[in-house]
């Protein structure tokens, strides 16, 4: 049904809106916005209309209109200068005349006998009644009465206007109300449940199976996420058309991945939010929740038997997910009995409500497998809808609802951005539903770390991380200089220009965007000798174009030479066995593309493959796609395919007589490609991008590969950390490149030539020589070649030369102070790995974690412990966070102070140092900081010490040197002593009662430090973190020298602990068993227990113990805390 309402609004200021329904519920409610109290009023109108009787609903309706005009009402009282305003006498009181916004109506417009009803805008009054005359005076006498003292203090609108609210609303079913409750004109929640759970049938193995997804609360709603779906409102339709039919229609969704089928079922459940109006409930229990059953029961068979039939009483509806699942579920050794053969005779005779769904792989795969079965179900396709539209009804405003619910700003050039890539490189499933779960990760990630804003580079980041992509290749105001990328790879191939050129293309492709979008990124035939370059260019681009050598997924061709090999590739009879079950994780090539899309697919030596295999690729290079045993898809238009082959090198003939280089490199190429024609089928090379034959390695370009070897063998972690100086004659790259040179092998035995010649005998000379080196030496070892003419460079020998020589003065200062660089750091990152490892620390993270998640609940903010567990949250963060940041940097400085020493880059010493000093006092104050959240009062600590004899000696020493700690800790300190019996006379005893401290008055230290003379002295500090650092002052102080021993009595007062009177009992002393300190004059030493004794000096004992009390607190504080 459908009921308009009309509505007074009106606004107070820029932020307060109270709407004002002008009929029967005679309801308000107010708002920040106009929108917001009509919106808040809408809701409490459907809550009223639906819960009340339909005869008082029916007296509600009202279709007249209503007409706005300003009438002249005497309703503004005159006052005199003299007057009383709050004169409650007899006497008639004189009126003024005050404007006023009225807005009328008639119920029956047609007729003058029709009730007329009056509502004031600006005042929010009502009156009714049969003429104009009997409405202004009962809505004049209404204002009179309010416009007294009440009136006056009620600010007026600064606007008012008339709305209009329409309503659809379901009225209430008579049969859900209890029979002794029809003659109420309104029901409770409560009671309607109740009658309505007395009408359902019983369903316990639905109850105990099941998890029933409609008429849940609307916060458990949100927790599950059942949210309206957008632009798929005709499917909607079709599937409750289905779904509530006469005859129970089985329906199943199909589409692809992320296309949307599960947040249809999850938006009908959406509708059935906080509604049980005795409709169908809406059920959900996947096949294996349904097949499983405890032990020792009846067994799934019966267990479905049941729950089916009570679905069937019920005429509820099931949502079983994945139904390809019910193909294997129920199985078990000896048995291939499964749910599909269980239902397909419940679902034929159309007895039960069911819906599922599916993709267009798994669909194909339950029609081959059980056509029966999947014959019963009625088909609903699901597709995306046109790009343009996709985006602005579907992907636009679902980043707004994600916004709104991770509390952070997502640009729209945020959510362009993210359309984008997923259109350019999506590989699998519905681009649609990607975007949206890529905005929804990034924005949560984004909003943990405290973002308030979601950019495009920040999809972008998190797009380049995940895909290994460099960003210059997203952006398009970047450019890509080709002859960058080409001289990058060529420090890594060399010798095969021809090869890295063509490579690169593909990577500006990309770049461009100019890739098809149904094939590979690019595909490529590697051909030529082996030890050449082949399988190196691969890992150079997969390092180059997605970051990471890993992205390289090689298959040696050679182990699919038999005629089923081609089902490895592809997953067929490839099953895992685990304890808990058996699982397939697909073939050896669609298995990692499918964990992996954008990476380089390398095979090698792709000749050796069965002739099957060949198959196969057809449809990875023709189509960029192979679909696996398993029915799944993977996609390859993401993936660079290289294929390498030997082909054509066995009968290559050198050539005879004079030819140019560029014939020679011509007559090359065609000899492989014929060679390659002649064994593999045309559709098979015409589906191949590019066609590369890799030349052998000229004799120089064999030499420069040399030198990279030896260069990098300079720079192992062995030689860096012995403080070896190693250097080679430039004979010696000759050298090895002649020994390590094969025409049939290429350059792969030139790694065994250094191991073997040069690291061998180097590690063994290093080793020899370890224990003959002092600290101001050092070792340089030199290589070269036998100086013997007349013969070959491969014919001569290896000479080595040793010398220890004397570290300069300069080097050895350097790496000395980048040692004791590397112990500061060390030391600062373990002292707050230790900090950060405690239960205190624990709790702050546990602090801002319980209210992260406990501010998201509807009624947090109605608790009034809300606002302290904010602070406190706050608080905490404030700790926490700095302590991640300063940890990870420390972490960093540490890797390059490290990586400075081993490569003897001393020139950073000096920025290395500056940071880490700059850290050293965040450390202290983040330390300090953490002391102090431990305490309710952390700043402020008193120190009482009594003594027997008022000039005490070694008690006076004391306060001396705690007068120097408060100067260096800068914090200030009050010394007070007793008070004597002349003294106390002074004060009220009152007063004394009330305030102990007034048995204490200020005093200070004499000019020769001389301490006054008192029973009982006091110190008061204050100062930051105060209480945490000297709480390890309280107890005994023992002092050992040859003048002899004493002992003075130091007690640190409580937070809460009042101070104590001086008389005998506390001069007698506390008692107090524990020692405190022990100062020995003899051996100069200060023993503290349960740590070693540090050294003592009489002048100034805090240069040594200052840090040592702050490990005494950290120890005290943390032992308190746990």
């Amino acid at each position: 049904m459908r009921m308009s309402f009309s509505v007074g609004v009106r606004r107070y200021g820029q932020d307060c809106f109270l709407a004002q329904a002008l009929q029967p519920p005679f309801l308000s409610s107010a708002g920040a916005s106009a929108k917001d109290a009509l919106d808040r009023l809408r809701g409490a109108l459907l809550d009223a209309l639906e819960r009340s009787h339909p005869s008082t609903v029916i007296g509600w309706f009202q279709r007249n209109s209503w007409e706005i005009e300003n009438l002249e009402l005497d309703i503004h009282r005159v006052v005199g200068l003299f007057d009383d305003p709050f004169d409650d006498s007899d006497k008639e009181p004189d009126w003024a005349a005050q404007s006023v916004s009225i807005a009328s109506t008639r119920s029956n417009p047609d007729s003058s006998r029709g009730l007329l009803t009056w509502f004031a805008l600006e005042h929010g009054m009502l009156a009714r009644g049969r003429d104009e005359e009997d409405v202004e005076k009962t809505l004049v006498a209404r204002m009179r009465q309010t416009n007294g003292s009440a009136y006056h203090h009620r600010p007026s609108p600064d606007e008012s206007w008339l709305e209009k609210l329409v309503i659809d609303f379901r009225p209430l079913d008579l049969l859900r109300v209890p029979h002794e409750m029809l003659w109420f004109d309104e029901f409770d929640d409560e009671s309607l449940e109740q009658e309505q759970e007395s009408l359902r049938p019983a369903t316990p193995t639905l109850d105990d199976t099941a998890e029933l997804w409609s008429n849940c609360s609307p916060r458990e709603a949100a927790e599950r996420g059942f949210l309206p779906i957008f632009a798929r409102q005709r499917s909607v339709d079709e599937i409750e058309e289905l779904l509530a039919s006469k005859n129970p229609t089985p329906v199943v969704l199909v589409g692809k991945a992320r296309v949307g089928k599960t947040a249809l079922i999850r938006h009908l459940a959406y509708k059935r939010v906080g509604r049980d109006d005795g409709g169908r409930r809406l059920w959900f229990a996947s096949s294996p929740r349904l097949c499983a059953t405890e032990a020792f029961s009846a067994g799934w068979q019966q267990q479905c038997r049941e729950l089916f039939a009570e679905l069937e009483t019920a005429d509820d509806i099931l949502y079983v997910g994945r139904l390809v699942e019910a193909l294997d579920a129920g199985k078990f050794v000896g048995s291939d009995y499964n749910l599909a053969q269980f239902l397909k005779p419940l679902l034929a005779d159309k007895r039960v409500r069911v819906v599922a769904e599916a993709t267009p792989g798994e669909w194909n795969l339950i029609e081959q497998r059980d056509i029966g079965f999947a014959r019963t179900f009625h088909v609903v396709r699901l597709d995306d809808p046109p790009e343009p539209f996709a985006f602005a009804e579907i992907v636009a405003p679902a980043a707004r609802r994600i916004a709104e619910q991770e509390e952070i700003e997502v640009t729209d050039a945020a959510i362009q951005r993210a359309w984008n890539l997923q259109q350019r490189f999506a590989s699998e499933g519905s681009s649609v539903g990607r975007t949206i779960d890529f905005l929804a990760r990034v924005a949560r990630r984004a909003s943990s770390a405290y973002k308030q804003v979601l950019d495009d580079e920040d999809l972008v980041t998190s797009f380049c991380e995940s895909t290994g992509l460099p960003q210059f290749m997203l952006y398009d105001e970047r450019t890509l200089d080709l002859s960058q990328v080409i001289a990058t790879l060529e420090r890594r191939v060399m010798g095969q220009r021809q090869a890295v050129e063509r490579v690169a293309d593909v990577i500006g492709i990309t770049k461009a965007g100019l890739a098809p979008p149904d094939r590979p990124l690019g595909s490529f035939l590697f051909v030529g000798p082996t030890g050449v370059g082949k399988t190196e260019l691969a890992r150079a681009l997969a390092q180059f174009l997605f970051g990471d050598e890993d992205r390289l997924v090689r298959l040696d061709m050679s182990e699919y030479s038999h005629p089923d090999a081609y089902g490895r590739l592809i997953g067929e009879g490839h099953v895992v066995q685990t304890l808990e079950a058996d699982y397939t994780p697909g073939g050896d090539l669609t298995g990692p593309v499918r964990r992996q899309p954008f990476c380089v697919v390398l095979l090698d030596e792709v000749e050796k493959a069965h002739p099957s295999v060949f198959d196969i690729l057809l449809q990875v290079l023709g189509e960029a796609r192979l679909t696996d045993a398993h029915g799944r898809t993977t996609r390859f238009q993401n993936t660079i395919v290289i294929m390498t082959s030997n082909l054509g090198v066995d009968s290559l003939r050198p050539s005879i007589g004079f030819a140019d280089e560029e014939d020679l490199a011509e007559g090359w190429s065609s000899h492989f490609r014929r060679e390659a024609e002649r064994f593999f089928r045309p559709e098979f090379l015409a589906r191949i991008d590019q066609f590369i034959p890799f030349r052998p390695l000229a004799k120089e370009v064999v030499v420069k590969i040399a030198h990279r070897e030896l260069e990098q063998l300079k720079h192992r972690e062995g030689i860096a950390r012995l403080d070896v100086s190693f250097s080679y004659e430039e004979e010696v790259a000759a050298w090895v490149a002649s020994r390590g040179w094969d025409p049939q092998y290429g350059a792969r035995p030139l790694k065994r030539v250094i191991e073997r010649e040069i690291s061998w005998p180097l590690a063994r000379q290093l080793a020899e020589t370890q224990g003959k080196i002092e600290s101001q030496q050092a070792r340089t070892i030199h290589l070269g070649v036998e100086d013997a003419s007349g013969r070959r460079i491969d014919e001569r020998g290896l000479v080595w030369t040793l010398d220890i020589v004397a570290s300069s003065d300069n080097d050895h200062a350097s790496r000395q102070s980048l040692l004791e660089l590397i112990e500061h750091i060390a030391t600062l990152r373990r002292r707050l790995q230790n900090y950060t490892y405690t239960e205190m620390f624990s709790d702050l993270e546990w602090e801002i974690e319980n209210f992260d998640v406990s501010s998201q609940a509807e009624h947090f903010w109605r608790n009034p412990n809300a606002p302290d567990l904010a602070s406190r949250a706050e608080q905490a963060r404030r700790i926490v966070r700095p302590a991640v940041e300063i940890a990870q940097e420390l972490g960093a400085l540490e890797d390059l102070a490290h990586e400075a020493y081993h490569s003897r880059s001393f020139d950073i010493h000096d920025d290395l140092r500056e940071r880490a000093d700059e850290l050293a006092p965040a450390v202290r104050n983040l330390f300090m900081i953490i002391l102090r959240s431990a305490f309710r009062v952390p700043d402020e600590i008193v120190m009482v010490m009594p003594s027997r004899r008022p000039n005490d000696p070694w008690r006076a020493q004391l306060v001396r040197w705690y007068a120097m700690l408060a100067e260096r800790l800068d914090f200030e300190l009050e010394l007070l002593r007793a008070r004597t019996p002349s003294e106390l006379a002074d004060v009220e005893p009152k007063e004394l009662e009330q305030d102990n401290k007034l048995h204490y008055i200020s005093c200070s230290l004499g000019k020769n430090g001389q301490v006054p003379n008192s029973e009982v002295l006091v110190l008061s500090f204050s100062g930051f973190a105060a209480r945490p650092l000297l709480l390890g002052e309280d107890g005994l102080h023992r002092l050992i020298s040859a003048e002899g021993n004493a002992v003075s009595d130091v007690i640190v007062l409580g937070e809460d602990e009042y101070w104590p009177v001086p008389d005998a009992r506390l001069i007698a002393g506390s008692g107090n068993p524990s020692i405190a300190r022990v100062w020995n004059k003899r051996t100069r030493e200060v023993s503290i227990p349960y740590f070693m004794s540090v050294a003592f000096h009489e002048k100034d004992p805090w240069e040594v113990l200052a840090p040592v009390i702050e490990d005494v607190a950290w120890m005290i504080v943390e032992s308190r805390w746990d």
